[in-house]
């Protein structure tokens, strides 16, 4: 049986069999205001850009869209796909009841801010226990923030914020 290194939430990483593995595209947006990042802290393990998984039938910007709004209560219009990443990633890999395993594809958007205020009010019941509310973080302070993701997102964001100087 083949195998995958995978990493946690926590950046651990797991040995994971092949056929546990499920596909899961997912999509990020990239918000940048002045020289800052709007990035969501997730508890104890540092920080994210909004976004997260597609669902069937919803096309990338319909993700980034809904993704956003959940997270921070921002309304945006999510431009083009500026990177993808891809990862292995493994969830609650102590819990056999929770425990899931995906390959996934991560698209990375830019979006702009249309409406909307910054809030948790969107937040599922794992955001309620796991994340707080989002804020501009200044792009000088991306090297030295710990990532909350199974992708290093940071690089992205650099990329895109040099292209719009």
């Amino acid at each position: 049986m083949t195998t995958v290194k995978a990493r946690d939430i926590d950046g651990f990483r797991h040995e994971v069999p092949s056929a546990e593995l499920s596909w899961r595209p997912s999509v990020y947006a990239v918000l940048l205001r002045q020289e800052t990042v709007l990035l969501v802290p997730q508890k104890h393990r540092g920080f994210d850009l909004p976004g997260g998984g597609v669902e069937m039938g919803e096309s990338l910007a319909e993700a980034a869209a809904r993704e956003v709004r959940e997270e921070t209560g921002l309304r945006v219009d999510p431009g083009p796909v500026v990177a993808v990443r891809e990862s292995f990633f493994v969830w609650a890999p102590d819990d056999p009841a929770a425990r899931a395993a995906y390959q996934c594809l991560m698209f990375y958007v830019t979006a702009t801010v249309i409406g909307g205020s910054l809030s948790t009010e969107g937040f599922d019941e794992r955001e309620r226990q796991d994340a707080d509310l989002a804020g501009w973080i200044p792009l000088d302070d991306l090297g030295t923030l710990r990532v909350a993701s199974s992708a290093d997102f940071r690089p992205v964001v650099m990329t895109v914020a040099a292209q719009r100087r």
